[in-house]
């Protein structure tokens, strides 16, 4: 399959800039990290007592005292931690 003409490059790149035929250019990765930057919110596992800040002051998630109890929870292996 991969050595076939059905296996896609860069399929990420194509799927976010709609181009699924033809040669990428460096225009086209560029254009693909500009979406990605306006369209999604990332966090990361190793980094999650800033990420929980993150989202919680990107999606307005209750008041301080909510902040504190999420990173407690989820952040620094509280009873909820994975």
């Amino acid at each position: 399959y991969v050595q076939s003409e059905f296996c896609e490059s860069n399929w990420m790149v194509r799927a976010l800039t709609n181009k699924m035929v033809g040669p990428l250019a460096s225009e086209d990765v560029m254009i693909a990290k500009e979406i990605l930057k306006r369209k999604c919110l990332i966090g990361l596992m190793d980094r999650m007592e800033e990420s929980i800040v993150r989202f919680h002051a990107y999606f307005g998630f209750g008041d301080a005292g909510d902040l504190d109890c999420a990173v407690r929870n989820y952040a620094n292996g509280g009873d909820l931690a994975n």
